[in-house]
């Protein structure tokens, strides 16, 4: 029997970008045979996105979903991604899943780690001094948009054509921008997303980061959201570069999940 916590990190991985991607003008979002389909209809691999919505029996039911995954993106010549919830594969072929992926074309971009906290602990070290600003105009959209680009190493316009949508970024949505003497150098966004806090678009310059500031962008986004909402319980999706900051903060880890895309992208 699957662990609650595995399904309830997969779901709320699927539900956010559903929020994202219903805020496209051309996004599709619907399931079918296991998958939740999440697709902007832009050119941002992050955001035509194929999951896992159902653990998966078998390798046989692996490569049904896989095909399938495949006729579906094939109707459209953009850049995809599927993502794995490695906790739905059968312990008999999750050491494998790479192999089997492979055979289809289908290669490792991102490993990422479902974290929760049922509340964030207090800093253990003083945060730094940032000017934080909720995001609330073309200005504040696009330096989220392009932070977030440079931490992706892609092209800014892949970013700001979802990021810079104004409806985007509604009333329980708490973006947080963080200046420097009025230059952005950080992002954070919470959302509020099946009445848990939803950690999302965290990234920094480069030239600014491990010195604090990450940590005090996200803490300005949680607690605009907590006040609002009432809410403590927060979860998020962290690559590596960010697991060690979201442990610190009272995070632990819940689930595993893998990024594939294809070869020819």
């Amino acid at each position: 029997m699957l662990n609650l916590e595995f399904i309830e990190s997969n779901t709320q991985f699927i539900d956010t970008w559903k929020y994202f991607v219903s805020q496209c003008p051309r996004g599709e979002i619907f399931e079918i045979d296991g998958l939740a389909i999440n697709w902007s209809n832009t050119a941002n691999i992050l955001f035509n996105v194929v999951f896992l919505s159902q653990p998966v029996q078998d390798e046989a039911d692996l490569e049904a979903k896989i095909k399938l995954t495949y006729d579906y993106a094939g109707k459209y010549n953009q850049p995809w991604s599927m993502i794995i919830c490695e906790d739905f594969l059968p312990e008999s072929i999750r050491p494998h899943a790479p192999e089997i992926m492979s055979r289809h074309e289908l290669v490792p971009l991102l490993k990422i780690t479902g974290m929760a906290a049922d509340k964030i602990l207090p800093p253990v070290r003083p945060i730094p001094t940032l000017d934080c600003i909720r995001v609330g105009n073309l200005e504040t959209r696009r330096a989220v948009a392009d932070i977030n680009a440079i931490s992706y190493e892609k092209p800014s316009q892949l970013f700001r054509e979802i990021l810079e949508i104004e409806e985007l970024w509604g009333t329980t949505v708490f973006g947080s921008v963080g200046y420097i003497k009025d230059k952005a150098v950080s992002t954070a966004a919470t959302l509020l997303i099946n009445r848990k806090l939803y950690v999302a678009l965290v990234a920094t310059l480069p030239e600014f980061r491990k010195q604090g500031y990450a940590e005090a962008v996200l803490r300005h986004s949680l607690a605009q959201a907590q006040q609002y909402s009432g809410i403590s319980c927060t979860v998020l999706h962290a690559t590596s570069a960010g697991i060690h900051l979201y442990q610190k903060m009272g995070y632990q880890p819940v689930a595993d999940f893998q990024i594939y895309i294809p070869r020819s992208f």
